[in-house]
């Protein structure tokens, strides 16, 4: 953009921004030497027009394998209840605001996430009724059991007994903190609210009492939830202790019944909001369903199981089956069968076994690529294999074996039919490409890692061969062989290649680390339960990607910036958050727009209202770096907008808050006033202008919004001549 032709601002210097004054110019210059060291040499590396989301949409694996939109963790509730010590949105974003600056910043007390859920599906356990009592008896009592036995949904459903759903809240921790802080923080607490606070292994029994008088100060409730395996006489005599033993069936019957009540579950206009309980009452009916929820070890996979169930509405035997815990097994079971097919007769039997083999697990691999690409893949994994051995590369006969035998009739079975979905698939490639469903990928990439000896230090030096290919489909499917050898040995497969990929100066492979990381944690979260193991890999990828964000390097920080823009599912919003403004803090050149679609895609997990007082902090947090971030962040979130009915989510919530209205003029405000996103900041303006009186529910918001932005002495000489170079009509400040 030529800058000698915006107009003069009134009372401000040029290229201004805001009261600060600060010069665009010199802070470039500034970040230009401070990443000059971490910038790749050659400019064909540096990764300003790559975009994340087209890396995991180009393979049909890795987006069957990421979390969907609209994921599990998004805030709604706008509101704030009592006195607001750090703006409206105090309760949702809790610890992350004036961060470094406030002791208060490390602890959070925040409403506890779908309790309306924990308390309507829970079975009672034997210990509650004793919960109950010492609750009645003593500020703060605690429970005690084994991880994975619904100890935080009882004390929730206790405490809501006591003072309501909405007035339960959890006091968040930081890692490695000391419970006691809480007695140092009394403005967390408040009167006539329950609070739960969750204790790792080594806490001790005696923190009940000397938590009790803070508590009973503020006329307040605690529940300390404690990890202990056995009792063995080490409780306290307020604490009470939750068992293993469960039964699944009820569980699993609250929590289906809960998401289908009052659900139309056959498509029928004139549907009574019962089906979904009738469709229910058929499903408990079914032996093989029984059979299948006996299998499930916790709580927690009861529910995963029955959200699942409510989700795919399966009608047949057979669409039961493949989602039940024995449904995985089955597809192992298949993939078995693929893979150790019987010996061939003839010279080099053993060769043509390890080469109809890694032919099989490389067409899993490149699902929804060309069988070209197949095969040159598949000689990369018999170099390796051969690699194993003293004697040289045996090499592949050509012209003697066919494809489909080779593949055999599990894989292509449908070889015939495959060339029209094809081309339906990829009209500009005319060949044929490789087609297995995800669930069966996973399910070979299963038996290739754990059932054959000696042959994973060739299987990771593969992985390395994939993601050094010049190919640019070779580096997608190394995130998806790497993601379904992580699911398996996460320590082993991340040490040896993801985390080498998430520190190359390549942006490439730095995408292929972070999709194959968001990758592993969605299928830990989704994976149908028959291990409980599986739950604890989604906690060792987030704290991989935390500490990538935290760390020196420019490349790995933007390496985590590229898994929260694909879509990284967390439980620890408030973590995420603080790693986020830690990498937007050191944001210099690309890395600047990994943080943007960051925002923009937290902004869809976790709900526009805390991203939108995070950028507000960062906007006035006198960081010249955070500022640019800011308004970089929110031009790119305000491009997102859909122009459909109803669908302006940020007009709408300034239009239920004052204070967002306020934040939102700020932010529009600094990107109007950027001179490298002024042209798009104004376009967009426009937009909004030319369309808002179409939609009521937000035109008043956008009048009050407008009438903002006019009023403003530096905004205020450049609003008619934007406007006019977007094609808007210029209006006045008595029209806004």
């Amino acid at each position: 953009m030529d800058d000698s032709k915006q107009p003069p601002t009134a009372g401000e210097p040029e290229h201004g921004r805001g009261e600060a004054g600060v010069d665009l110019r010199d802070t470039k210059a500034r970040e230009e030497d401070e990443e000059a060291e971490d910038q790749p040499d050659d400019p064909a590396e540096r990764d300003e027009s790559g975009d994340s989301a087209d890396f995991v949409q180009s393979n049909p694996t890795l987006r069957a394998w990421m979390p969907g939109q609209g994921n599990r963790f998004r805030f709604d509730d706008v509101r704030n209840e009592g006195p607001a010590v750090y703006g409206d949105y105090a309760r949702i974003i809790g610890s992350i605001i004036n961060i470094g600056q406030d002791d208060r910043a490390r602890l959070s007390a925040d409403p506890v996430r779908r309790i309306k859920l924990k308390v309507a599906t829970l079975v009672k356990p034997a210990c509650f009724d004793e919960l109950t009592q010492r609750l009645g008896r003593s500020p703060v009592a605690g429970l005690a059991g084994p991880v994975g036995t619904g100890r935080s949904t009882t004390a929730c459903a206790a405490l809501a007994a006591r003072y309501g759903q909405e007035h339960v809240r959890e006091i968040m921790l930081p890692e490695s903190s000391d419970p006691l802080q809480v007695r140092d923080h009394p403005d967390l607490l408040q009167k006539g609210h329950g609070y739960i606070i969750r204790l790792g292994a080594n806490a001790t029994a005696g923190l009940l009492r000397a938590l009790e008088r803070t508590f009973e100060q503020h006329e307040a409730t605690a529940v300390l939830v404690r990890d202990l395996d056995v009792p063995d006489g080490v409780l306290h005599h307020a604490e009470v202790f939750q068992k293993c033993s469960f039964d699944p069936m009820s569980v699993f019957r609250r929590h289906l019944v809960y998401n289908l009540y009052g659900r139309c579950v056959d498509g029928d206009e004139h549907c009574d909001g019962r089906c979904g309980i009738r469709y229910a009452r058929r499903l408990f009916k079914n032996d093989l369903l029984r059979r299948g929820v006996t299998l499930l070890a916790r709580p927690r996979e009861c529910a995963q199981q029955a959200e699942v169930l409510a989700t795919k509405l399966p009608q047949s035997h057979e669409e039961l089956a493949a989602l039940l815990p024995s449904g995985e097994v089955r597809r192992r079971v298949r993939a078995r069968a693929i893979l150790e097919m019987p010996t061939v007769d003839g010279d080099y039997q053993h060769r043509q076994l390890q080469h109809r083999r890694a032919l099989r697990v490389t067409y899993a691999v490149f699902s929804g690529h060309p069988i070209a690409h197949v095969t040159d893949a598949a000689g990369l994994l018999l170099e390796k294999l051969d690699g194993l051995f003293a004697h040289p590369a045996i090499g592949r006969p050509a012209l003697v074996h066919s494809l489909p035998g080779l593949l055999g009739d599990d894989l292509a079975g449908d070889w015939d039919g495959e060339e029209e979905v094809a081309d339906r698939l990829r009209p500009d490639v005319a060949t044929r490409m490789a087609q297995v469903e995800p669930d069966m990928v996973r399910a070979l990439l299963d038996v290739a890692w754990n059932e054959f000896d000696n042959s994973r230090s060739a299987l990771i030096g593969w992985l390395d061969a994939l993601a050094t290919h010049p190919a640019e489909d070779f580096k997608h499917c190394a995130a998806v062989a790497a993601a379904g050898f992580a699911c398996h040995d996460f320590d082993h497969v991340y040490n040896s290649v993801i985390g080498n990929w998430a520190k190359d100066r390549k942006p490439a492979l730095r995408r292929a680390a972070a999709a194959a990381l968001v990758a592993v944690a969605n299928l830990a979260n989704s994976r149908t339960p028959d291990r409980s193991a599986i739950h604890r890999i989604s906690s060792r990828v987030s704290g991989e990607i935390s500490s990538l964000a935290r760390s020196d390097a420019a490349f790995e920080r933007d390496t985590a910036a590229k898994a929260w823009s694909m879509g990284f599912p967390t439980s620890n919003h408030n973590r995420l958050l603080h790693d986020l403004t830690h990498v937007a803090r050191n944001a210099h050149g690309y890395l600047g727009h990994e943080v943007a679609g960051s925002v923009t895609r937290l902004a869809v997990d976790l709900g526009r209202a805390p991203i939108l007082v995070l950028l507000k902090r960062w906007a006035l947090s006198g960081d010249s770096v955070l500022e640019v971030a800011a308004g970089r962040a929110f031009s790119r979130l305000t491009t997102s907008e859909l122009p459909f009915p109803g669908q302006f989510p940020l007009l709408a919530l300034a239009g239920a808050s004052p204070q967002a209205l306020e934040d939102m003029a700020a932010l529009w405000r600094l990107v109007l006033l950027d001179p490298d996103l002024a042209e798009n900041g104004w376009r967009q303006l426009g937009h909004w202008l030319r369309s808002f009186r179409a939609y009521p529910p937000t035109a008043e918001a956008f009048r009050a919004l407008l009438r903002k932005l006019v009023l403003d002495q530096s905004v205020r000489p450049r609003f008619t001549y934007w406007l006019s170079r977007a094609g808007a009509p210029s209006p006045s400040a008595s029209a806004a």
